[in-house]
């Protein structure tokens, strides 16, 4: 009986320079990955943007613009009808200096002369605007009482400032501004005197609108950055070396 000859076949697909233990291309085997390799246990990169989320209240007196206001902002457009709000919250997404903001703003019922702030209005609220209307001078008395309430109520120490409580002071329906009942000196005292800003706004022409929410944002991070700011170790002045160049010892002479 002749002996058997063996002949090796080649696969069409297959390339002469491919190694017989390298996975085929066609066969949809997936390729062998280097255990040393980190990116082989990276997840792939996300095409979802990402968002950095905020809530921000509004505070104020009823019928002074605080949910045409924050629909302006959030849906640019205006809300001509007045209805009363118990609570409402608006969605609003925007990029402020490369930063992707989700920004959640808290339509409040609206406050009396005696406000009293819930957990809603308290916890997890990044920052405030203490709105009132410039054609009605009770809302101006009722917001400063507002604000009063709301520093003690957060037991905030530091009460000038934006820095332990972000805060904007907002003059509503500069649309009107014909029948003005607060003037800008007044109501620009009281920012000073609290050392917050001051914007004068109109949800009707959207002028100043967005500017007050981007502005709060700013204020936001610029107190987070400070906050995570390493500290500068500050050395005494009694115990920083007062000898001169002749006075210290040289250790690097043979004695």
């Amino acid at each position: 009986m002749p002996p058997l000859e063996l002949h090796r076949v080649n696969s069409p697909s297959a390339s002469p320079s491919a190694s017989p233990s390298a996975p085929s291309a066609a066969s949809g085997a997936s390729p062998v990955r280097d255990p040393y390799d980190l990116n082989c246990y990276l997840p792939p990169p996300s095409r979802t943007p990402f968002y950095v989320r905020k809530r921000i209240a509004v505070l104020g007196a009823r019928a002074v613009g605080k949910s045409a206001v924050a629909i302006q902002c959030a849906y640019n457009r205006f809300e001509p009808e007045y209805m009363p709000t118990c609570e409402d919250a608006f969605l609003w997404t925007t990029v402020v200096d490369g930063t992707n903001y989700e920004v959640t703003i808290v339509d409040t019922d609206g406050q009396d002369e005696f406000p009293d702030f819930g957990h809603q209005y308290t916890i997890g609220v990044d920052g405030y605007i203490l709105m009132f209307s410039l054609v009605n001078e009770n809302s101006f008395y009722i917001i400063k009482r507002v604000h009063e309430k709301l520093l003690e109520t957060l037991i905030v120490l530091n009460r000038k400032g934006t820095k332990e409580l972000p805060r904007i002071l907002v003059g509503n329906q500069l649309d009107v501004a014909h029948k003005r009942r607060v003037s800008r000196q007044a109501a620009q005292q009281f920012a000073d005197e609290n050392d917050i800003p001051y914007y004068e706004t109109s949800a009707y022409t959207a002028e100043n609108v967005r500017e007050v929410f981007v502005r709060m944002l700013r204020i936001i991070n610029a107190n987070l950055l400070d906050l995570h700011k390493p500290a500068v170790p500050q050395i005494h002045s009694s115990l920083r070396h007062t000898q001169s160049e002749s006075d210290r010892p040289n250790f690097c002479s043979v004695q």
